[in-house]
């Protein structure tokens, strides 16, 4: 069986005929032009699952249905009598789509706070925990990804979450020591997943996977973003948060480079 969603709203979930061996006959609709090599040399990449991204402004406007339309949304989202999602994506602190102001959860007045002592998830964050726990109860398959646009302000070299592009680097010495020497703030960096990940198991949403950074080559001022190097985001991963999840007794994977379609890691200025 087939389903077809598209943009003009013609399909919302529907069936329709399933791909056919050939060039098949779909009317007006798009022809199907498959080859598929089911054999073990045909397999390229195992699919983690389908789903949708959760960010402030899903929450927001979820949490302003009433208690029985949110429920049937779900249902609809999340099981077998609708779209039956299996992968979720959301938002660690602010992003494109937050109201301002611009958030992360341990800003700390943008004081330094090397030691965490501020973390906390806060209003917003603590919304976003409790929707996917609600998410994680109706599907049990459900893979929860956490992707931040920026880390706190006062662990950035130009010291803001956004509203300046200039130095819109993690204060972890690769810039300014060549990758050599200081290391900045490269272990709070890795704490600060620590304690999202273990505030957000308290209230039911177990994070099974993080990326280090949305859009890692995107730098801009509008909203919160944070450029991180491909060779930098190796080390970060390898010296820094990988040996945090598992000092912590954290199963969390980090995936890595989380970026569009056709973008690529350099290694030049952006």
């Amino acid at each position: 069986s087939a389903y077809c969603s598209d943009s003009s709203g013609t399909y919302k979930l529907s069936s329709i005929t399933a791909p056919v061996q050939g060039s098949g006959s779909p009317g007006s609709a798009s022809t199907w032009k498959l080859s598929i090599d089911d054999t073990s040399s045909g397999h390229k990449q195992a699919i983690t699952g389908f789903g949708a991204a959760v960010t402030d402004a899903t929450v927001t406007s979820f949490n302003t249905l009433s208690s029985s339309t949110l429920q049937q949304l779900l249902n609809e989202l999340m099981t077998s009598d609708g779209a039956n999602f299996s992968l979720m994506r959301h938002t660690i602190g602010a992003s494109d789509l937050s109201g301002d102001p611009v958030y992360t959860y341990d800003d700390n007045g943008n004081e330094a706070d090397p030691s965490l002592s501020g973390f906390g998830l806060g209003d917003r964050g603590t919304a976003m925990a409790e929707m996917l726990a609600t998410m994680k109860s109706l599907q049990s398959d459900l893979k929860v990804l956490g992707s931040p646009w920026s880390a706190p302000g006062w662990m950035k070299l130009n010291g803001v979450i956004d509203g300046n592009a200039t130095d819109n680097n993690l204060n972890d010495g690769y810039l300014t020591s060549g990758g050599t020497g200081s290391t900045g703030y490269s272990s709070a960096f890795a704490q600060y997943f620590v304690k999202y990940i273990q505030a957000y198991e308290a209230l039911g949403a177990t994070v099974d996977a993080i990326t280090i950074q949305n859009e890692p080559l995107n730098s801009q001022s509008g909203y919160p973003t944070m450029y991180v190097y491909d060779y930098e985001s190796a080390q970060l991963i390898q010296k820094y948060i990988g040996p945090a999840l598992a000092d912590a007794g954290l199963s969390t994977e980090i995936w890595a480079f989380d970026h569009n379609t056709g973008k690529y890691p350099i290694l030049d200025n952006p």
